[in-house]
């Protein structure tokens, strides 16, 4: 049982008493409220506290709390709740006294700001992620094996990376299986042989970026004659590199010299190595520079090589042929 200190509705406080060395506030004629147990427990809404302060129920704090230790803003260890602190009025998790970082909103923000020098680590255990998320919904995740994964819930599958990954982002949220992503990509820098990017548009491989010797680096379009139909020999490519306008040039921004294209010049002869429009612009009237992909140019300069080296050997034959006439 318990000594019982009642505040009753007809006879104002009643109390009755035993030996059990429990003490019970109780009110409305009989309805208990707190509880202070024989090991000096308190209990607020529950009859069988099990911690020095234990309440069932909600609970509110208007002033400052220490939690750890004396004081309501300085405690030993622990946490100082402190809504008058004019800079960061939150919550401030202290050691020995000191603040080191507070939980806070000011100016229509949340914060959590590291106090002083010492870093702010956040852990988990096992094989826990850590998340992190807007609006309710996943943004990005530090997987168990310390993969950052953004866009993604777990780490790409193999033919894209190893299993030490590293980074991966999927832009629209999208997983690796159902490759339905506009752009995903992967860095992993582990070891050669390695596929550092890859760039994935409506479900089909694009380009990769590999990492193919300890110093070497391939920057890879697909060229898979599984993705290919139609597929005929170039001809007329000498045509072609005859109506290409090499030149010198300076640039503007430091004068240093440059060879190359011009590329809407380019684009007239081999659409397929520029991007952009001439003279283009954004909304706000920036230019929206051409840019030039010159690897476009050695399928082209190849067949032209090709052409031109059948036009030597036929003047060869010919030559030999005069040759043995004059003979």
């Amino acid at each position: 049982m318990a000594s019982i200190i009642n505040a009753t509705t007809t006879n104002g406080v009643a109390i009755s008493a035993d030996n059990s060395g429990i003490l019970q506030l109780a009110t409305n004629s009989g309805t208990t409220a707190v509880t202070i147990d024989a090991s000096q427990n308190v209990g607020i809404g529950t009859s069988s506290p099990a911690f020095k302060l234990d309440v069932v129920g909600g609970a509110r704090i208007s002033g400052n709390l220490g939690v750890g230790g004396s004081g309501t803003t300085t405690v030993s260890n622990g946490v100082a709740v402190n809504n008058s602190n004019g800079t960061y009025p939150g919550y401030e998790i202290q050691t020995g006294g000191t603040t080191q970082f507070y939980i806070n909103a000011t100016n229509g923000a949340s914060y959590i700001t590291s106090v002083g020098t010492n870093p702010m680590n956040l852990y988990t255990t096992g094989s826990a992620s850590m998340n992190f998320a807007t609006n309710n919904t996943e943004r990005m995740r530090i997987d168990s094996s310390g993969n950052v994964l953004v866009g993604l819930t777990s780490a790409l599958g193999p033919g894209y990376s190893n299993t030490n990954t590293g980074v991966q982002i999927a832009s629209d949220g999208t997983t690796y299986i159902s490759k339905t992503g506009n752009i995903t990509t992967v860095i992993n820098n582990n070891t050669s042989g390695n596929r550092l990017t890859v760039f994935n548009y409506q479900g089909t491989q694009k380009g990769s970026i590999d990492l193919i010797t300890t110093t070497g680096v391939a920057y890879n379009s697909v060229s898979d004659y599984r993705l290919k139909e139609n597929v005929v020999p170039m001809v007329n490519a000498l045509d072609k590199i005859a109506l290409l306008k090499p030149c010198t040039y300076k640039w503007k921004t430091d004068g240093s010299d440059g060879q190359g294209f011009i590329a809407h010049e380019l684009q007239e002869v081999v659409p397929d190595c520029v991007t952009g429009e001439k003279d283009a612009v954004d909304e706000e009237g920036n230019p929206q520079y051409q840019g030039i992909d010159t690897s476009f140019l050695v399928a082209t300069l190849t067949a032209a090589l090709q052409e031109a080296h059948g036009l030597i050997k036929d003047l060869e034959a010919r030559l030999v042929v005069l040759e043995s006439k004059i003979v």
